[in-house]
């Protein structure tokens, strides 16, 4: 039989003391392991941070050089689009000048008193009453000259009770109404002073006068005058020259 080991008080202090110290390693063991991940897991995150905050930048870089691209293309096109005006605006007046030095060389108001008999303006005129039958360019003959009147009356209408009087300008302003109906009013004067039937006896004493403007283009301002004096106005619209319908009471003046 063998020998029993008799624990003391002693002996189990010792033991005591002995897991102690060795649960203390442990515990000791296992916080330097927890502070070592736990400053890994930071250093790790921290890299992360890092990398996020560098592709952030990249992506604002690259979005800023996007911008900065096209703001450079957006600029580019703006001075494209202004040569290109510029150009346009150029080549407008150079072909404005050939346009004015054709009209200049081979003159506006032949062509265009042309192409206001080629439309009829004749007839026009018939369908509103007035009977006249054939025409006289650049009128000349009615005294113009001799009565101090500058220029002449660009196309006549004539039967032999009616006479219209057309002054034909490219472009037809207030002035050039205001001339017309100054000229005719001397031109009548000077017949009812020298004796109509003397002076024209082609013409029949009661004949009577009246007035138009013709243009390629009349202001408003020029047709308002015109119809509130009597006048009527002729434009051309598109390849056609009318006469311009006119307003409610109007009243042809009558020389």
């Amino acid at each position: 039989m063998s020998e029993q080991q008799t624990l003391t008080y002693e002996n189990v202090l010792e033991l005591i003391q002995e897991n102690s110290r060795e649960f203390s390693r442990l515990l000791k063991e296992q916080a330097a392991e927890f502070d070592r991940r736990m400053l890994e897991t930071e250093r790790m995150i921290k890299e992360i941070s890092e990398q996020i905050l560098v592709t952030k930048q990249i992506k604002k870089n690259r979005e800023e050089d996007h911008v900065r691209e096209r703001s450079d293309c957006d600029a580019e096109y703006t001075i494209i689009q202004q040569k290109s005006e510029r150009r346009r605006q150029v080549l407008d007046r150079k072909m404005e000048r050939a346009k004015k030095n054709i009209r200049e060389f081979i003159g506006f108001t032949g062509p265009f008193i042309d192409n206001m008999l080629d439309e009829g303006i004749i007839e026009q005129f018939q369908t509103l009453g007035y009977k006249v039958t054939h025409h006289v360019r650049n009128e000349h003959s009615l005294d113009c000259i001799e009565i101090g009147i500058r220029g002449e009356f660009d196309l006549t209408l004539v039967d032999t009770g009616v006479i219209i009087l057309i002054k034909v300008e490219e472009i037809v302003e207030t002035g050039d109404v205001g001339s017309h109906i100054e000229k005719i009013t001397e031109y009548c004067r000077h017949l009812a002073t020298v004796g109509f039937k003397k002076r024209h006896t082609h013409l029949l004493p009661e004949t009577r006068f009246f007035g138009a403007v013709a243009g390629e283009v009349v202001t408003d301002e020029a047709m308002k005058f015109a119809h509130e004096n009597g006048l009527y106005t002729i434009v051309q619209s598109g390849e056609a020259v009318e006469i311009v319908p006119v307003p409610e009471g109007f009243k042809a003046r009558e020389w």
